[in-house]
């Protein structure tokens, strides 16, 4: 089997990257490991065939990492195997549905959360006998802004002016603005939302009936079905969701639910849901500027004008790590 590796090496946990390496080819040798040149290598490692792509460093990061995924992909690689985090993971599986054969794709986590779908296993899970064989055909949310596709989210899209990230070592909020602008990581406090007197959320054409208020953050992830779904009874609306296939959920915060604080957060939370049924769209106008469209942890874009989200068709086959209770 030809296996093609991608590593994101500005990850949280880089570090752990050669040693799971080595691990994963202990575990399957007869595997043929085989890696791009660049910036999304996982080093000259024991193992490791480099492939030359040629591609130029003057490309953004989307590019080149589109292009190592296409490079893998003409290679004939059987499975991508990337070591990164879910904002790493749900790029390159954005790459691989522009592909004309996508192809497995197992996801180790060496970033940040490593909470997403996407992320099945741990370096720590690399040993003899591990079951890699069976995937699974997941859909991800396709989000548009002004008509304009932008991206797209496996676990959740969070509306926000900060994302979470590894700064000195630690997992913190940072600065969306600061990270669009710049490139660069600014720790931050996250502020609530603010809109205009335009802003409404609509369910394709119907404008729902909000009622919480103040809104402090929304969220919206999309539906797997679930074995192994627990609490049930604390989750509202979402309880229905394993019986409707390709749907997904918002919510509505009254306080700032995606955030690291050393504080245990005392007080309640408010929060109010919406199911949303395949082939229904979220519309979403009349957002205030400074507030992104954070999508696996990748800040895309502002979230101003029309946003729309809905689920996307297409599917990316995952390798599913079977020592785990929850499937898609």
């Amino acid at each position: 089997m030809k296996v093609g590796l991608l590593a994101n090496q500005g990850a949280g946990r880089y570090r752990l990257v050669p040693e799971a390496v080595r691990r994963y080819r202990e575990a399957f040798p007869e595997h043929a490991l085989y890696a791009p040149e660049g910036r999304f290598s996982p080093g000259a490692l024991v193992g490791v065939s480099s492939i030359i792509s040629g591609a130029s460093n003057s490309k953004s990061y989307l590019e080149a990492l589109s292009d190592a995924v296409s490079l893998l992909v003409q290679e004939r690689c059987d499975r991508l195997v990337a070591f990164g985090g879910d904002g790493f993971f749900t790029n390159i599986c954005a790459a691989l549905i522009a592909e004309a054969r996508p192809i497995p794709f197992m996801g180790i986590g060496t970033g940040t959360a490593n909470v997403g779908v996407l992320t099945q296993f741990s370096p720590e899970d690399l040993t003899s006998g591990l079951p890699i064989d069976q995937t699974d055909q997941i859909s991800p949310l396709a989000i548009y802004r002004d008509g304009q596709a932008i991206g797209y989210a496996f676990h959740d899209i969070v509306i926000g002016d900060t994302f979470l990230g590894t700064f000195d070592g630690a997992t913190r909020n940072l600065s969306a603005e600061k990270w669009m602008t710049d490139r660069a990581l600014l720790p931050e406090k996250p502020k609530p939302l603010s809109f205009t007197q335009d802003f409404r959320i609509c369910r394709c054409a119907e404008p729902l009936p909000l009622k919480l208020s103040p809104i402090a953050q929304i969220i919206i992830s999309p539906i797997y079905r679930g074995i192994g779904f627990s609490g049930k009874a604390i989750t509202g609306l979402l309880c229905f969701s394993p019986y409707y296939p390709g749907c997904f959920c918002m919510v509505l915060a009254d306080r700032i639910l995606v955030e690291m604080s050393s504080a245990f957060p005392d007080y309640g939370c408010e929060i109010e849901q919406y199911l949303f049924q395949k082939g229904e769209s979220l519309i979403m106008e009349g957002l205030s500027p400074g507030h992104f469209i954070i999508a696996d942890g990748n800040p895309l874009c502002e979230a101003t004008g029309s946003v729309r989200i809905s689920r996307s068709e297409k599917r990316v086959p995952i390798i599913v790590n079977l020592l785990r209770s929850q499937r898609f």
